[in-house]
């Protein structure tokens, strides 16, 4: 331990004594005296006595009276006696450096103690007392304060002082020695000074800094005090504002000190970055966190992850947490910036170039759209579509009579394209609805209506096929209402033109109506800047894939970059619907682009890249979005799987079945679709998926544009596919591998057609239909045996015919007070003793069966017959 500093002796008070001086003297027995302080009158025994310390022993004064008292614990600890003053002990003395020394051992709190007045010191021994100090004020009068927290430590509790500012002696110099007294007046005010200075430093220190401890700690202290055990802090009630400053800056500082060494600490080892996708599944997440896939699903396991397998599918949030315990820093990417955008539409387009206004023809099947579009651009496509009806959007670009362009688009009327009406409806901006006069509103019709009011387009209604006789256009308009069309007549908006595109009758009439329609539109683009559009229909020709764009806003030139969908392509050829090659593309105009580097899907928006990085990127972006989307629907499923698994162990358990009986499956068929174009493929996948019941569905394993390849014949024969190819020519090689390989080949133009032999083939795996027919019935009237041969005999049943005929070629049974008792053929069939092959109503015959004999009057034999019918969807 670290010895405490002992303060100079005064010289007035040396154990020996000066020889010659005049001031008191202190002289020490060398027995154990008792030493006790007495303090002025004015002086309480309350206020000098320490709370802790135990009285000292009492003794006498020289002038009678008990000796006044102050509890400085560390001499009346040690009893040691003091003599009178002027009497000396000779060398067996105690000096005032020893006592001094002594009492520093203690523990500092027996030290810090109130001394109200330590003017007058007496020191009692054997020979009486004697004052050894004169009564001046040695330290002055002390400023109190309590101290603002207690600590406790270990199992041991100590209190605080209760006083600031008393720690070891402020004895600065001791007095000398001359008969005046002068040197003990300076050493009292250099004690003055130092004990001024003393509490100046303690107000700067925080009283929590107080210890109680001596100034030199123990091995195990220093340890605790490192580690912060057994250590508590009581705030006090007379803690001040200033104190919790210095305790909340304290406490700041080290919290300081302790993120700056976690921030050097990471700065030294640093989490390594991650890119996570969406959605990811565990194997793979194992792979980028270089973990190995048996350990890491432990891991996962331990972490209160359940039922983990390497194909689970994760999203990117846990993924990102997962990878924070093993020390990465995720970041889970999105990607969105990589994508392309179509621009922002400015909020003026005033004075941007108008551009052609687009106009879809839309209505049912067969009320004439097509011919109306012959007859405005004096063309026949009517005549030349497979069976009379329009299975593809058809795109080009009229001049008016009035020489304005309008971009006319033709859709199919048919149920099954769908979607190509859907297209057509949200890139136009004139919807003419085609209605005929002898045939009124029609499904097609109402869902052309849908179309248009969801995308909010302008409608005009054009009643064709008004030149026939039983035309009913007061009828049309009338249905028109009723399915929510306001039109002129009826105080609406809607135009409504009577027209006949052959005769022509009121076709000048729509013209204008279409543009004045398009002048208070006022469709404008911008021509400066980069393209975008939208692709209306995709198919793959001799001089490879090609797609018809109708380009919405900004130039279309060859050599740019568009990417649509998920795949992109570098415009090589640009072509109008004629078939000529154009040098730019502008807003309003469909063309066909060459050069794509897979064939893009109908309906995807086209949005032009600056360069082809840029392209490449967008490309691959989506593609992972599709893939993650991917992933999404398979986690969707798994997790249905298994809700639906555990629901059935459910079920099981209370049922108390083990192995729950399951409902007898749906047969699939597999179809292979091939067309001409991308829309016709939807067309044929949407038509034939609709077929099927809840025995027996179809399944498309590959769809495409273009013609059947070899690789489609040998798909097809190791699935068992049926190919649909639609408006497509095929090659001879391909028919003859196709019969070596006996695939079905269902070849058509129309989609009737097709629709009907796609439900044929689900027909035939509907199970047949097995019905019985009641021929015949006869009563037993009699059973006797006939002998075969070498007596071996057999009953034989008399019968009357009485329903039907029994024929020997039908099936029979044998029934018995209601119950059939036996199952199976006719062996003979006789007429008295002539053998005959059919027994009519109200004859009698003999019956025998085949493995039965066990006939009794009054049994009843029933003749039927097996039906088997095919069913048809």
């Amino acid at each position: 331990m670290r010895e405490p500093k002992t303060p100079p002796t005064p010289k007035s008070w040396s154990a020996a004594g000066q020889q010659g001086s005049s001031g008191p003297t202190t002289r020490f027995a060398p027995e154990t005296p008792t030493v006790t302080f007495s303090p002025t009158p004015s002086a309480t025994t309350s206020q000098t006595a320490h709370r802790r310390a135990p009285p000292p022993e009492p003794s006498m004064h020289p002038a009678g009276g008990a000796p006044r008292q102050i509890g400085w614990g560390s001499f009346s600890h040690r009893k040691q006696q003091v003599p009178a003053h002027g009497h000396s002990h000779g060398n067996d003395s105690t000096t005032w450096s020893e006592i001094t020394r002594s009492a520093r051992a203690k523990p500092r709190s027996h030290q810090r103690q109130k001394i109200a007045n330590p003017s007058s010191i007496t020191a009692t021994s054997k020979g009486g007392p004697e004052v050894i100090a004169p009564e001046q004020d040695f330290w002055g009068e002390l400023d109190t304060r309590v101290a603002g927290f207690r600590e406790v430590k270990g199992k041991g509790r100590r209190e605080s002082a209760e006083a600031d500012g008393l720690g070891k002696r402020p004895i600065d110099k001791a007095p000398s020695s001359d008969g005046d007294g002068s040197g003990h007046n300076q050493s009292v005010a250099s004690s003055h000074q130092v004990h001024d200075k003393a509490r100046e430093r303690e107000r700067r220190k925080s009283r929590f800094d107080i210890e109680d401890e001596p100034a030199s700690d123990d091995r195990r202290t220093k340890k605790s005090r490192k580690f912060a055990r057994g250590r508590r802090v009581e705030l006090d009630e007379d803690w001040d504002d200033e104190s919790s400053r210095r305790w909340e800056h304290k406490q700041r500082r080290k919290a300081e000190k302790e993120a700056q060494k976690e921030r050097e600490l990471h700065e030294e080892n640093p989490a390594m970055p991650i890119f996570l996708p969406e959605y990811i599944s565990v194997s793979n997440l194992a792979q980028a966190l270089k973990q190995r896939p048996d350990q890491f699903l432990v891991d996962m396991e331990e972490m209160g992850f359940e039922n983990v397998t390497p194909d689970t599918i994760m999203t990117g949030e846990t993924a990102a947490l997962i990878s924070m315990e093993y020390g990465f820093d995720p970041t889970v990417d999105t990607g969105s910036q990589r994508d392309l955008k179509p621009r922002p539409i400015p909020d003026d387009v005033s004075s941007l170039p108008s551009r052609p206004p687009v106009v879809t023809i839309m209505g049912h099947v067969d009320h004439g759209k097509t011919t109306l579009l012959d007859w405005l651009r004096k063309s026949s496509v009517a005549a030349q579509e497979h069976g009379g009806i329009t299975q593809h959007i058809g795109a080009f670009v009229v001049k008016m009579s009035t020489g304005k362009h309008i971009t006319f688009l033709d859709t199919p009327g048919h149920a099954a394209f769908l979607s190509m009406r859907q297209r057509g409806a949200n890139v136009t901006d004139i919807v003419v609805l085609v209605v005929a006069a002898d045939d009124s509103v029609m499904p097609q019709t109402i869902e052309a209506l849908k179309h248009a009011t969801s995308a909010k387009v302008p409608i005009i209604v054009a009643i064709n096929k008004v030149d026939k006789e039983d035309a009913r256009i007061d009828q049309v308009k009338a249905d028109l209402a009723r399915h929510g069309v306001e039109i002129e007549d009826y105080g609406g908006d809607v135009q409504v033109v009577c027209v006949s595109g052959k005769t022509g009758q009121g076709m000048p009439d729509l013209e204008e109506s279409i543009i004045t329609l398009s002048e208070i539109l006022d469709v404008r683009a911008e021509t400066d800047d980069m393209a975008e559009g939208w692709i209306l229909e995709s198919s793959v020709k001799q001089n490879g894939k090609a797609a018809t764009v109708l380009v919405k806003r900004g130039t279309l030139r060859p050599g740019d970059f568009i990417v649509a969908g998920k795949t992109w392509a570098r415009v090589r050829v640009l072509r109008n619907e004629a078939g000529s090659e154009l040098v730019e593309a502008a807003p309003g105009t469909p063309v066909e682009v060459m050069g794509w580097r897979e064939l893009p899907d109908a309906g995807e928006q086209v949005l032009q890249a600056p360069d082809e990085g840029k392209a490449k990127t967008a490309v691959q972006y989506r593609l992972e979005m599709a893939e993650r989307e991917q992933s999404s629907v398979q986690l969707a499923e798994q997790e249905q799987r298994q809700r639906d698994k555990a629901a059935a162990e459910d079920k099981a358990e209370e049922d108390g079945d083990a192995h729950a009986a399951s409902e007898p499956g749906i047969l699939y068929q597999n179809f292979t679709v091939r067309a001409d174009v991308v829309g016709s493929v939807e067309a044929v996948c949407g038509s034939v998926l609709e077929l099927g019941n809840n025995e027996v569905r179809p399944k498309i394993l590959r769809s495409a544009a273009g013609q059947i390849s070899e690789y489609d014949i040998d798909h097809a024969a190791a699935s068992k596919s049926v190919i649909v190819n639609f408006n497509v020519p095929i090659l001879p090689h391909i028919k003859q591998r196709a019969e070596e390989a006996k695939v079905r080949i269902l070849d058509h133009n129309v989609i009737y057609h097709v629709v009907d032999d796609a439900k044929a083939v689900l027909s035939e795996l509907l199970p047949i239909i097995i019905t019985y027919r009641v021929s015949g019935e006869a009563d037993i009237l009699q059973v006797f045996p006939i002998n075969l041969k070498k007596r071996v005999f057999k009953n034989i049943a008399g019968c009357r015919v009485r329903n039907g005929s029994i024929k020997k070629s039908s099936l029979v049974k044998v029934l018995r007070k209601g119950k059939v008792i036996f199952d199976g053929n006719i062996d003979t069939l006789k007429h008295v003793k002539k053998d005959v092959m059919e027994m009519g109503k109200g004859t009698e015959c003999g019956i025998g069966l085949e493995g039965f004999e066990d006939f009794e009057v009054d049994d009843q034999i029933q003749t039927y017959e097996e039906v088997r019918e095919r069913r048809i969807l």
